[in-house]
């Protein structure tokens, strides 16, 4: 009962299924963050989206699920459906509530149990918030690459706390939960809401400590001011590629549209490449070479060199 009547709360989801181009468009994250992400997805590095209530965690990883390759089976796994993912092999696990009796309830902990009989490519847990935690760590664990789900967290340092706290529920020693995270879930992407709306906060990479054993949330990247955090290189390395410029494009290599509209590049070579799924290929003779030899031949890849996390 409430005061003055009854309120009544929808939570309404997109009506849309788009990838992270649709989120850049109202400013959630600028063109360099939307690289790392689509990097992170292809690369197969297991991770969480973290934030508050409403801060745009579920809007997000659906947009990173519709960056997966096609070819993969997306197993989802939810309390209730709010995943609204723009891929054409979705499975998806959804619980039940017990009856008037008591009965018939199915929880997230039998759910992905039964998920990893399902030969799933990238196990997704809309949002993991009980005892399913055990069963999700463990997947990650064992050969189930790429795995991701949401969280709530106050700031990305809040992570392992929360797992730990998580682990608690489902029986779990916090030995044991840092020993299984440490290895299960590699980034952290948070996100919060201001007056400006929703942002893609940071990038940060999950460290186990050799002395104490327990995990720890270092920094990569803060996306709204472009500052590279201690955390940059193995970020870097966790994608499998070096990225170059700050969270705003600003350093990175010069960018030009042709006419067909297609983004080229020049690398730092004066080398001119063109860009298709966040490949590099090159297009143009590189230095003290000649226009046939290129330093390799026509259509070659190219990546740009590595730089360290103390380098901005």
């Amino acid at each position: 009962l409430v005061d003055g009547g009854a309120h009544v709360s929808l939570r309404v989801p997109r009506a849309r299924a788009d990838g992270l181009q649709a989120l850049r468009a109202p400013g959630m994250f600028g063109p360099m963050t939307e690289e790392l992400l689509r990097r992170l997805v292809l690369a197969r590095c297991s991770f969480v989206v973290t934030g508050g209530t409403g801060c745009g965690k579920t809007t997000l990883l659906a947009a990173l699920l519709a960056e997966v390759p096609h070819a993969e089976r997306l197993v989802l796994v939810e309390d209730v459906r709010e995943l609204q993912v723009g891929h054409p092999h979705v499975v998806r696990l959804q619980g039940r509530g017990a009856n008037v009796e008591g009965r018939g309830a199915v929880g997230l902990v039998d759910l992905v149990r039964q998920a990893l009989r399902m030969r799933p490519d990238r196990l997704v847990v809309g949002e993991v918030r009980g005892a399913e935690v055990r069963e999700m760590l463990a997947a990650l664990n064992t050969g189930h690459e790429g795995g991701c789900g949401t969280v709530h967290a106050n700031a990305p340092a809040d992570v392992p706390a929360r797992f730990e706290a998580l682990g608690a529920l489902a029986g779990m020693p916090p030995d044991a939960v840092h020993a299984q995270l440490a290895s299960a879930v590699r980034v952290v992407v948070h996100v919060h809401r201001r007056a400006e709306g929703r942002r893609v906060a940071s990038l940060s990479v999950l460290k186990r400590s050799p002395d104490t054993g327990q995990v720890r949330c270092d920094l990569a990247l803060d996306s709204l001011t472009g500052a590279r955090g201690p955390a940059w290189s193995a970020l870097s390395e966790a994608i499998g590629a070096a990225i170059q410029g700050d969270a705003h494009g600003h350093g990175a290599p010069r960018s030009e549209h042709d006419d067909d509209g297609q983004c080229s590049e020049l690398d730092d070579g004066g080398q001119r490449s063109e860009r298709s799924g966040g490949v590099r290929r090159s297009e143009g003779g590189g230095k003290g070479g000649d226009g046939d030899d290129r330093g390799a031949r026509r259509g070659a890849l190219s990546v740009a060199p590595t730089r360290t996390a103390g380098s901005a």
